[in-house]
C-alpha cells in the first residue's frame, strides 16, 4: 500500500469494513488484515486497536467519501453464538476513495477512455496522477493500452481545446460572449464571411467527434443555438455594457430554470428546433447487419421495438428485419414556398445523416 494518498489507519479501516459485509471474529478480523498490512510492509495490529477500529466505524470516525456532508453511523453487531462481528444487514456500506480489487480494474479501462483527450492540460496530468493515486503496477499501466478508443482526430484540436477551456471560464464567471464565426456551410474559411454573435453559453456538448456550444442568442429573443466551436474565429470575450463599461453578465435563476436537458430529450444529436417543430413519432425498418447494429446501438433514447426480427425479401435474398420507432423534433410538413409535402428525411437532416450510413439496409415508413 504505497499509495501517498491513503493512510495506514484508512488502509486498515476499510480492509475491515470489507471483512464486516460477510462477518468475521475479532481474532480473523486481525489475522487477515494484518496479513495484508504485512504484505504491504506495514506494522501489524493487537486485538485492542481492531476493537477501538469497529468503534470507529460503529460511530462514522473514519474518513470515508461523503463524511464532510453529513455524519453517519454504521450498525455493525456482534453475534454471540458465531462469535463473529458483521454490518447490520440494512446499515449502508461506507464508500472510500480506496479501490478495491474488482474497481482497480476499472481505472486501467478509464484511463484508456481518456487517452485521446490527453492534449487537453488537464487530462495529461490527470492520466499521469491516476498511477500514483491508486499504485497501479506495471502490468495495470500496460493494460490500460488495451481499452482503445477508435475515431478520428479532431481537426485543429489545440485550438478547438483552447476555445473549450475559455468557454467554461466564461460559464463559470457568468459572462456574455461575443465571438466571430463562419456557418458550417461554408467550406472554405479563408473565403467566407464570418459574423459576430453575442451568446449566453450554456453547455457544451460532444456529438459525432465535434464540439458544440449550446447557448441563446442574445440578438434573437435568447433562442437556443448552437455553434460548431472549430468554426469560432478569433478569441472569444466577454461582452462589455456600452453603458457602464462593466462585463455584461448572464442571470444564473433564468438559467437555472431553463431545462436542456428536457429541451433535447426529443432531439437527435445537437438538433436546436424552433416552435414550429413539433415531435412526431415515425417508425424506420432496418434489415440484415443493420438491424443486429441499431438492437446494440439505439438511434434514441424514445427507441421502441415495434416489431421484431422477421423473415423479408429483399431483391433475391432473404433477410431478417425489424421496425422500430423514435420520437423526435421535426420540421413543418410542407414547404412554405410551393406547399409540397416533405418526406420526412427532407424534415430532418439529422436523421438523414444518421441513416444514410445504413444505406439500402434501411428504410422510413412514410
Amino acid at each position: 500500500m504505497k499509495n501517498k494518498y491513503i493512510t495506514p489507519e484508512q488502509f486498515r479501516i476499510q480492509l475491515i469494513c470489507n471483512i464486516l459485509e460477510k462477518g468475521a471474529s475479532l481474532k480473523k478480523i486481525k489475522n487477515d488484515v494484518n496479513d495484508k498490512l504485512r504484505e504491504n510492509n506495514l506494522k501489524q495490529y493487537s486485538n485492542r486497536i481492531y476493537s477501538e477500529d469497529i468503534r470507529k466505524i460503529r460511530e462514522g470516525d473514519f474518513d470515508y467519501i461523503g463524511k464532510d456532508k453529513k455524519e453517519q453511523t454504521f450498525s455493525v453487531i456482534y453475534y454471540v453464538s458465531l462469535d463473529q462481528y458483521r454490518f447490520e444487514e440494512d446499515t449502508p456500506f461506507p464508500k472510500f476513495s480506496l479501490l478495491d480489487e474488482n474497481e482497480r480494474l476499472t481505472v486501467p479501462f478509464l484511463k484508456g477512455i481518456l487517452k485521446p483527450y490527453e492534449s487537453l492540460p488537464a487530462v495529461g496530468k490527470i492520466l499521469n496522477e491516476l498511477n500514483e493515486i491508486f499504485d497501479l503496477t506495471e502490468e495495470e499501466i500496460k493494460s490500460s493500452a488495451a481499452v482503445v478508443v477508435t475515431k478520428p482526430i479532431i481537426h485543429n484540436s489545440e485550438k478547438v481545446h483552447e476555445n473549450i477551456i475559455k468557454i467554461l471560464e466564461h460559464i463559470k464567471n457568468k459572462n456574455c460572449v461575443e465571438f466571430m464565426y463562419t456557418t458550417v456551410h461554408n467550406l472554405n474559411d479563408k473565403l467566407s464571411a464570418s459574423f459576430m454573435c453575442e451568446i449566453i453559453p450554456l453547455q457544451i456538448k460532444l456529438h459525432e467527434n465535434l464540439y458544440y456550444l449550446i447557448g441563446q442568442n442574445i440578438k434573437k429573443e435568447n433562442r437556443i443555438v448552437n455553434f460548431r466551436i472549430d468554426k469560432i474565429k478569433g478569441s472569444i470575450d466577454a461582452i462589455e455594457d456600452e453603458e457602464t463599461g462593466e462585463l455584461k453578465k448572464f442571470n444564473s435563476i433564468d438559467i437555472k430554470s431553463l431545462n436542456l436537458e428536457q429541451y433535447f430529450k426529443n432531439v437527435i444529436g445537437v438538433w436546436c428546433y424552433s416552435e414550429k417543430d413539433k415531435t412526431e413519432t415515425i417508425k424506420i425498418k432496418f434489415r440484415d447487419w443493420a438491424a443486429s447494429y441499431i438492437l446494440a446501438q439505439p438511434l434514441h433514447d424514445s427507441q421502441k421495438i415495434i416489431r421484431d426480427f422477421y423473415k423479408v425479401e429483399f431483391g433475391e435474398k432473404v433477410f431478417d428485419e425489424i421496425i422500430i420507432s423514435i420520437d423526435t423534433r421535426l420540421s413543418p410538413e410542407f414547404d412554405n414556398d410551393n406547399n409540397r409535402k416533405k418526406t420526412i428525411l427532407e424534415r430532418s437532416n439529422e436523421l438523414a445523416f444518421l441513416l444514410g450510413r445504413f444505406r439500402e439496409f434501411c428504410e422510413v415508413i412514410e
